[in-house]
């Protein structure tokens, strides 16, 4: 990826309300925001904090592991009346841009790569300006935002095979250009069985580990999510279709950074075919770059 040199990134903010505003970038302030100087930890890497252990005479300290926190940002914006539109107006319309219940989405394009982010509001909106507003047509309003989930979200890549053979041996291409480990999503038709990979890509020891699903009747397409912070298994039909894995879970994410790579999958005991697709949900840890061509 060529990036011309100077050239500047786009921020927009879709409000709760469906608003939009481009508060940063070629048309920034054209609603009447822009996005003031000195906004904390919008371009920051998702925060995490290391886990580590100290016995009582040892030298150093040794590494346990990582948490991931959510994002919390203090984001300043200018609101200016113009364009035809007063102060008040404007800025009235950009609070209710924000809730706290509701998730307001921050939108950066760089490069041609476009990454959301999705935050709440956090504390009180507050409002800075050296006199009345209404006789300045001026003020900062400052939002302190949550995102509690910290990372980026980029395109959904889809990788999908069909067959009208009732038993067929398929193949699906899997990629993870991001720096983040990648939990897959299946999407499998019903009637048959599926036979799902769950590889371990070369960083344990189960290099050829598969998932064999039940027989799905007739209704009971299955939604596969490889998370394990998500519901594993989803039927079309409402089924308690998890019961019928036995407890058996997806355990391997794709690393980052992994080219795209063809993967088998198999459908078994169909009536006129079936379909798979793999679902790959980009996700980064910041607002730009990471890709595996980062020197490009």
């Amino acid at each position: 990826m060529n990036l011309e040199i100077g050239a500047p990134l786009t921020v927009d903010i879709i409000g709760v309300d469906g608003s939009k505003w481009r508060v940063s970038g070629p048309g920034q302030g054209r609603e009447g925001v822009e996005l003031a100087l000195s906004p904390e930890a919008l371009f920051d890497e998702a925060p995490f904090r290391g886990i580590w252990q100290q016995g009582a005479f040892q030298e150093g300290a040794t590494y346990i592991g990582h948490t991931i926190e959510p994002i919390d940002m203090i984001l300043p914006f200018n609101i200016v009346g113009d364009g035809g539109w007063d102060w008040e107006y404007i800025e009235a319309r950009f609070f209710a841009a924000w809730d706290t219940d509701r998730q307001t989405e921050i939108v950066v394009t760089s490069g041609g790569s476009r990454r959301r982010l999705y935050v709440q509001k956090f504390e009180n909106i507050t409002t800075k300006s050296d006199r009345d507003p209404r006789l300045l047509q001026w003020s900062i309003m400052q939002v302190s935002a949550r995102a509690a989930w910290p990372f980026w979200q980029g395109d959904t890549l889809i990788s999908a095979a069909s067959t009208n053979q009732s038993t067929a041996d398929l193949t699906v291409t899997v990629a993870n250009p991001t720096d983040r480990p990648m939990w897959l999503q299946w999407v499998l038709t019903a009637p048959g069985r599926w036979t799902i990979p769950d590889f371990d890509w070369g960083v344990g020891d189960h290099p050829n580990r598969k998932i064999v699903t039940p027989t799905l009747a007739a209704g009971q397409a299955l939604t596969i999510e490889t998370h394990p912070l998500r519901e594993a298994y989803v039927a079309a039909d409402g089924s308690n279709i998890a019961g019928r894995f036995g407890g058996v879970l997806f355990q391997h994410s794709v690393p980052p950074h992994t080219p795209p790579t063809d993967v088998p999958v198999k459908l078994e005991d169909s009536t006129g075919g079936g379909a798979v697709q793999c679902r790959m949900l980009q996700e980064w840890r910041r607002a730009w770059r990471g890709e595996t061509n980062v020197g490009a």
